[in-house]
Parts: C-alpha cells; sequence; structure tokens
C-alpha cells in the first residue's frame, strides 16, 4: 500500500511541476509572441487615434496644420503603452 502511495506522490508531483513549468512560459516562441501581443496593443489604438486626428484636422484645421494627428498619435500611444502595461502585470500575476 505504501509502494502504490508512493508511486502515485511521484506521479502528482511530476504532473505539478510539468503544470508549474508550461505556465512559466520560458520559450522563446511564448516570449516573441507576448512581444507581439504588446507591440500591437500599442499600435492599433494609436493608429485609429491618427485617424481621428487626420479626419479632425481635415474638417477644423486651417490646411497645413496637423496639430489634431500629433495630438492623438500621442494619446493613442499613451493610451496603448497602459494597455500593454496592465497586460504584462496581469500575466505576471498568473
Amino acid at each position: 500500500m505504501t509502494q502504490s502511495n508512493s508511486r502515485f506522490e511521484k506521479n502528482l508531483n511530476a504532473k505539478i511541476r510539468r503544470r508549474i513549468k508550461a505556465k512559466s512560459c520560458p520559450s522563446a516562441a511564448c516570449s516573441f509572441a507576448l512581444f507581439g501581443l504588446v507591440g500591437w496593443s500599442i499600435v492599433i489604438p494609436a493608429f485609429f487615434a491618427a485617424m481621428l486626428g487626420r479626419w479632425l484636422d481635415d474638417k477644423y484645421g486651417s490646411g497645413t496644420s496637423s496639430a489634431f494627428t500629433l495630438l492623438f498619435i500621442v494619446l493613442g500611444i499613451a493610451v496603448g503603452a497602459v494597455n500593454a502595461c496592465r497586460y504584462i502585470t496581469r500575466e505576471l500575476e498568473k
């Protein structure tokens, strides 16, 4: 009976170690995927903010002014950076 319990404990410990190792994601592919996801979370808000700024410049600007475009690009990058930081913090807590 103790031998089967010992085998059970070894199997259980091995499974726990494998699960912990899988969650930590040390592989290069996983790191690149995370890097890409963080990059897109910054680029997409910046792109849409730039499009909104461009539209506002065309509608309300003086023709040569790109003030709205520049303002909204900066805001889009800031929003994207905050989203990326929140995502990374959440992933590190897992």
